[in-house]
């Protein structure tokens, strides 16, 4: 329900994703491979629903407009890990 994702899913579908705004991410020690985001999850959240809107528990009708109104679909994301 929070209406910055939404501008932000404007903003990268429109020019993609600003290489200066690297998510910060630690190792998760529960699960080899995996990290876990400390800095950039609404960025994060914002990419995730312009490539899966389906997982949109609210705000459908404003993702699928956001949707229609951009291209961009970033399927790799920077991060700095900690």
């Amino acid at each position: 329900n929070d209406a910055s994702i939404i501008e932000l899913m404007l903003a990268i579908g429109q020019s993609g994703f600003f290489i200066g705004e690297a998510l910060l991410v630690v190792p998760d020690n529960s699960q080899v491979g995996d990290y876990i985001v400390i800095e950039g999850n609404r960025r994060l959240t914002s990419v995730i629903l312009l490539n899966e809107p389906e997982l949109a528990m609210s705000q459908k009708i404003k993702i699928e407009k956001v949707l229609s109104e951009t291209k961009e679909r970033p399927n790799e994301l920077p991060c700095i890990i900690f």
